[in-house]
């Protein structure tokens, strides 16, 4: 049946219904209820066929453009980022929205599905264990997870670079906190963790994998032998530690999911200058999405998280050495932190000072009285970065470091070297 054949069935079957005498209900009103069953119309449809004089009207909507259509200005952007592998509706729709778009986050989706073609083929496959996978059930306040991740990303300068992100959950709420990191070494999960700690408080148990900088074996029962320094750490802040199995981060989803979500929607499309202003920028995203709700817990993270029963940092000069790591000045007054050169002043020359980035600034510290020496600002640059007293203003001259054995002996008359030639 098509739509032209339809006011020639509603009129033959009518007229039939008229002969019958159940053309009309009451008041001369068409017994639509008996015409629905004969012709199988909906009433709706049938009361706007009677309307209309059984004949097919044109929609009123027909012709008309939707005024949310993505405009082919922002065709460009959203098929930029598809190529570029972005996929998630999300990112799209907020880069969309802040250039401009007015539509809905449907329509998003929508462009997507259309132009899946563009989309470069994924490389591999991550295969699912196929054994029962036992996860953790805990209550308020008693574990968090934390685990690293990496990502490629490429600042506004366009130079691609590889960095760590530290990541920590609460198994119970939801609350995250994320950081990056030029690297992954065990100051820098140090430094992570107590500013995971001082965000969202001290648990009772830290649930993570069974990295080098943590755990160094096990034993012949298989317990784990910590890191000295882990361990250290651990009895310092308060907290206990345990350990998933060997390769099996299945057991710690939430924060697994947190650095997939991290990788597919927080790093996406994100423009950047450097760490300190990607760290900021991911400060900003947890603060928004730990005041959203959480559709798998049901909750609002922070709502339900100032209410568990959760320790927070007190003393503060003990974390100063986890915070400023060691290091050694070298010969020409310079200390190595994340890649760069700092300089001190030459006063401290091969002595041992701590490091400590605070957002924008560096400051060198003493490696015991933890007095300032020195303060940089961080600008990211691979250029070196002197300190206004870092060479001596007279530099002594430079005596051998081998005695002296040759000697000069000048003598009186030159000439009577060439008197044997007299002939």
């Amino acid at each position: 049946m098509t739509k032209t054949d339809v006011p020639n069935i509603v009129s033959e079957a009518f007229e039939k219904m008229k002969t019958e005498g159940v053309a009309y209900y009451r008041e001369n009103k068409p017994n639509l209820a008996e015409l629905e069953r004969r012709t199988q119309i909906s009433r709706k449809k049938l009361r706007r066929l009677f309307r209309n004089g059984l004949e097919n009207a044109v929609h009123g909507n027909t012709g008309k453009s939707r005024t949310t259509a993505i405009s082919a200005a922002l065709e460009k952007v959203a098929d930029d980022m598809l190529r570029h592998g972005i996929t998630n509706s999300s990112v799209i729709y907020e880069r969309l929205k802040g250039a401009g778009y007015k539509g809905s986050l449907s329509s998003v989706k929508r462009y997507i599905k259309a132009n899946e073609d563009l989309v470069p083929a994924a490389r591999y496959l991550v295969r699912k264990p196929q054994e029962r996978v036992t996860r953790y059930t805990t209550e308020a306040g008693e574990m968090y997870q934390m685990d690293w991740g990496f990502v490629n990303v490429t600042d506004m300068n366009d130079r691609k670079w590889r960095c760590a992100c530290f990541a920590m959950v609460c198994h119970h709420c939801g609350m995250r906190y994320v950081e990056f990191f030029p690297n992954a070494k065990q100051e820098s999960l140090f430094i992570g963790m107590i500013h995971a700690f001082a965000y969202m408080g001290i648990p009772e148990v830290i649930l993570t994998d069974n990295m080098a900088s943590v755990v160094k074996c096990r034993d012949a029962e298989g317990m784990p032998i910590f890191n000295a320094e882990y361990n250290q750490f651990q009895n310092d802040i308060g907290f206990m530690t345990k350990l998933c199995k060997a390769r099996h981060p299945w057991t710690k989803g939430s924060v697994e999911r947190l650095v997939q979500f991290v990788k597919g929607n927080f790093i996406q499309g994100r423009a950047f200058m450097n760490v300190t202003d990607l760290n900021e920028q991911a400060l900003s995203w947890c603060n928004r999405e730990n005041s959203r709700l959480q559709a798998g817990l049901g909750v609002i993270p922070r709502d339900v998280h100032e209410t568990e029963p959760v320790k927070h940092l007190s003393d503060k000069r003990i974390l100063i050495p986890y915070l400023a790591p060691r290091r050694k000045i070298g010969i020409d007054g310079f200390v190595y932190f994340e890649g760069r050169r700092y300089g001190v002043p030459y006063s401290y020359a091969g002595k041992v000072v701590r490091v400590m980035r605070s957002q924008e600034q560096l400051y060198i510290l003493d490696s015991e009285t933890f007095a300032q020496i020195e303060r940089h600002d961080v600008d990211w640059s691979y250029s070196p970065h002197y300190s206004d007293f870092q060479f001596e203003p007279f530099q002594p001259e430079e005596l051998p470091t081998m005695p002296v054995t040759a000697s000069i002996e000048f003598r009186k008359d030159p000439d009577d070297d060439f008197s044997r030639y007299d002939f």
